[in-house]
């Protein structure tokens, strides 16, 4: 990874406006926890190219770290609108609001998500996930099983679905 910073940072010597040479070193920076200097980066790419989606995603997931959640909220929300298919936004504005209580909102986010990206076992297990929390067992249990036909080796996914059909049998027995 050191090795990579290097060499995006002597690219942006040799061309300073070079926007994704800028987005590459951010997103290495970021991956090397130095997210001060990656967020840096990422202004730099959006001054550069404001339309880019992809550095309002890794700015987002920077602040997200930072634990400033309404920014990050700010920057998935324009990445989203930027580029509507883009999953991996709509995935991490999910995250961000179901982490912050707000269910409804993250749900609509990772329908986006899997709309998207409907081979995404992961965005599936997220989707199911806050559906399962907010008592939607039977939507839960459909997208843990199709997390799981998506990666049969999915062992957060399997215990999961175990988990929402007992809750499912429970509900059963009180009706």
């Amino acid at each position: 990874m050191e090795q990579a910073r290097a060499q995006y940072e002597e690219a942006i010597r040799a061309q300073p406006d070079y926007a994704m040479a800028h987005y590459n070193l951010a997103t290495t920076l970021t991956a090397l926890a130095r997210l001060g200097e990656a967020e840096a980066e990422f202004n730099t790419v959006l001054r550069l190219t404001p339309e880019f989606a992809p550095a309002h995603d890794g700015l987002g997931f920077v602040l997200l770290q930072t634990g400033r959640v309404p920014d990050a909220v700010t920057e998935f929300k324009e990445a989203t609108r930027i580029r509507p298919d883009y999953a991996p936004a709509h995935y991490k504005l999910g995250v961000t609001l179901a982490g912050a209580g707000l269910a409804e909102e993250a749900l609509e986010a990772f329908r986006d998500a899997v709309r998207y990206a409907p081979t995404s076992a992961e965005m599936r297990f997220a989707l199911a996930s806050v559906l399962a929390s907010t008592g939607r067992f039977d939507d839960a249990a459909v997208e843990f099983k199709e997390a799981l036909r998506l990666r049969p080796d999915y062992q957060e996914a399997k215990t999961s679905l175990e988990s929402v059909r007992q809750l499912q049998a429970r509900q059963a027995v009180k009706k």
